[in-house]
């Protein structure tokens, strides 16, 4: 029978709660006459909702009004607007969340739909009649309101700027959104009227603990654990073990976000929030302590990562990355800014075997080259380390770039004392790793003496290089034509793998035994064994771009043996390929093209077949090119087309292929 509004944003006394919501009623003091019982007897015996609107300053008058009218009113009910809640009993919480946005990947259609979008719309009319979400840039607008997290008072802020600037050059500033968004109505409250004063509202709010802790929160980019905050923001004025308290204190002021969808729970900010509490941590001085914990706990975070990789936790450990990724590239970027490269070395280094499971290797050696540039001078293992690993990364596109580097590292490893166990590491790893840029050369005598001498270096003193470097030496072995030698070799590195026990590796070693088994020892049945084991490893703990070229060697081994359905298997296995972003690194071009040769060779499709011989032919000049083991196979494709088509028709097919661009190659498989 009645709805009433009690403002109490204004109020900074408590006392005033009572009397506020009184007026709100109409009802008049009576002398003699508690307040509370005039509002009970006003109420009374009526079905009445009563709105306390704003009480985050005022939580515990606020609560002990309402929880006494609901004790003595039955059919009044209450709703409390609050950055936090009242925790009176039969109190239901409803969060408020951020207005709807589009996600990153969806199309820029039907934006009409989303809150966000509509709210900044209606505003920028508002402000500016000629303003038209059909003429302005779309992506800005969307950008904008992604980046202001969907966020009411900001995106009205925002919009009314429409009347000065582009929507392009309000997504530009948003760096300095604080600066930027100020102007809202006259008539609002002054906390209304600037982004800033919103936030700093409920800052203000916080006691001295949680201000100092949702200061140091500022340094984590895309989320963090209650561990990785006790360990970076905990200590100097913050009890460790009160983190955690702390923390959900700043969830339930609606300042840090719980997420927990994770088998342990993450917290982040909202940007807008991050940025204002990343302004009060510069303000207090403290900043650089608090960035240098966070940058060392992540390089930390990095190393034992690498630990895991290759071993029965290894999808554990790439989910930590993946998770904190953020973190981390934060971390790196600061540290190489400040004068603590070591640490952003350290993080890229670690993260070599993240960086290629994930096919990330263009990333990988941007940090690699910026954190050698900091470091120039230095001639330690580090260097070294980090100079082998940037060889290795560019080399997946950038052979000669990646060789020159692979040189310079391996000859300052040499200059090392070979009874430090990291300085034998680095030499091996170096050897091992160059042994692929001089095979994709031709130059195998060269790539066989270096596996041969990282083998060595590895016997009895790492079993998973043995293992690695015992298949490189097979590799080799095979293809200067001594298959006896060959298998053995490939054996061994097979059981050494399984005695040692790491998926990765058993993985790996498969795959190398397969290749040979399939392109050199003509045995299709233990070929196509192999590359099915593999793929069951590998299902796991490699990208799907792996899989999917896997599965077409798999096929190609079918192929061989007349299985039906090979072909169908090739095309949804390079079809999987081809759509995984990046899934030209490791050759996988290249050596789709050879299986796709192959395919029409068995279909007498002989000019299709010598077209993209040519087109893997050209391969050279722009990435990996079919890797060595893929030889006989395009030999023998090679003498079936000329044979069938005659030299000169084959010819002209082939410098057909020669020709063809990248994405025109890719179009023939």
């Amino acid at each position: 029978h009645g709805v009433w509004l009690v403002e109490l944003a204004s109020l900074t006394d408590g006392t005033r709660v009572v009397p506020t919501i009184a007026e709100t009623l109409g009802v008049e003091e009576i002398p003699g006459t508690a307040l509370l019982d005039s509002i009970v007897e006003r109420l009374g015996g009526t079905e009445a909702l009563l709105i306390l609107d704003n009480c985050e300053h005022l939580l515990d008058p606020c609560a002990e009004t309402a929880e006494s009218l609901l004790g003595r009113l039955p059919h009044l009910r209450v709703i409390a607007t609050s950055r936090e809640v009242l925790s009176v009993p039969g109190e239901t919480a409803f969060g408020l969340r951020s207005m709807s946005l589009p996600a990153l990947d969806a199309p820029l259609e039907d934006l009409d739909e989303y809150d966000a979008i509509q709210l900044f719309v209606d505003r920028a009319m508002a402000a500016s009649p000629t303003f038209h979400l059909a003429s302005a840039a779309t992506e800005s607008v969307v950008e904008v309101c992604r980046r202001l997290d969907g966020m009411p008072l900001a995106i009205e802020l925002a919009a009314a700027r429409v009347r000065s600037l582009t929507v392009q050059q309000l997504a530009e500033n948003l760096d300095k959104r604080f600066r930027l968004l100020t102007g809202g109505s006259r008539t609002a409250l002054p906390r209304q009227q600037t982004l800033a004063a919103a936030i700093d509202w409920s800052y203000r709010l916080l006691n001295d603990d949680e201000k100092l802790l949702f200061q140091r929160l500022s340094v984590f980019q895309g989320g963090f654990d209650i561990e990785a905050a006790q360990t970076i923001c905990g200590g100097d004025g913050i009890d460790e073990f009160d983190v955690l308290d702390l923390v959900s204190s700043l969830v339930d002021k609606s300042l840090v976000v719980a997420e927990t969808g994770y088998a342990a729970a993450r917290y982040h900010f909202l940007e807008t929030i991050r940025q204002f509490a990343r302004d009060r941590l510069d303000e207090s001085g403290h900043g650089e302590p608090i960035r240098l914990t966070h940058a060392a706990y992540f390089t930390e975070l990095a190393e034992s990562i690498e630990g895991l990789i290759g071993g029965d936790q290894e999808g554990i450990a790439l989910a930590m990355a993946e998770a904190d990724l953020d973190n981390i590239r934060h971390a790196m970027d600061w540290a190489v800014m400040s004068d603590y490269a070591d640490l952003t070395m350290r993080t890229a280094v670690a993260l070599g075997p993240f960086w290629m499971r994930s096919v990330r290797h263009v990333e990988a050696s941007e940090w690699l080259e910026r954190s050698l540039s900091a470091r120039e001078g230095h001639e330690d293992l580090l260097q070294t380390r980090a100079t082998i690993n940037l060889g290795f990364m560019l080399s997946q596109s950038r052979q000669t770039a990646g060789l020159a580097l692979f040189d310079q590292g391996i000859a300052k490893a040499r200059e090392f004392d070979m009874e430090d166990d990291e300085a034998r590491r680095i030499l091996m790893t170096g050897l091992s790793n160059r042994t692929l840029v001089l095979e994709s050369l031709g130059r195998l005598e060269e790539a066989e003496a270096d596996s041969r001498e990282a083998r060595e270096i590895a016997r009895g003193f790492d079993q998973y290089g043995y293992s690695v470097t015992t298949g490189n030496v097979a590799e080799y072995t095979s293809m200067r034509g001594d298959l006896d030698e060959a298998s053995e070799l490939f054996a061994e590195s097979v059981a050494t793998a399984d005695e040692l026990g790491r998926p990765s590796r058993r993985f790996d070693a498969r795959w190398q035994a397969a290749n040979f088994e399939r392109c050199f020892n003509n045995n299709p049945t233990a070929a196509e064994r192999l590359y099915g084991e593999a793929v069951e490893l590998g299902r796991s703990i490699i990208p799907d771009a792996w899989i999917g070229l896997l599965s077409a060697h798999q096929s190609a081994a079918g192929l061989q043996l007349g299985k039906e359905g090979a072909y169908e298997e090739f095309l949804t296995a390079a079809r999987a390929c081809l759509d995984v972003p990046d899934f030209s690194a490791y050759g996988a071009p290249s050596s789709l093209l050879v299986f796709r040769s192959e395919f029409d060779a068995s279909r007498g499709d002989y000019r299709r077949a010598a077209k993209v011989l040519g087109a893997i032919q050209a391969m050279g000049g722009d990435g990996v090119p079919a890797m060595s083991y893929h030889q006989n196979v395009i030999a023998g494709v090679a003498q079936q087309a000329e044979e069938a088509l005659g030299e000169s028709d084959y010819q002209t097919e082939f410098a057909t292929g020669l020709q063809l661009r990248m994405g025109e190659r890719l179009a023939l498989i």
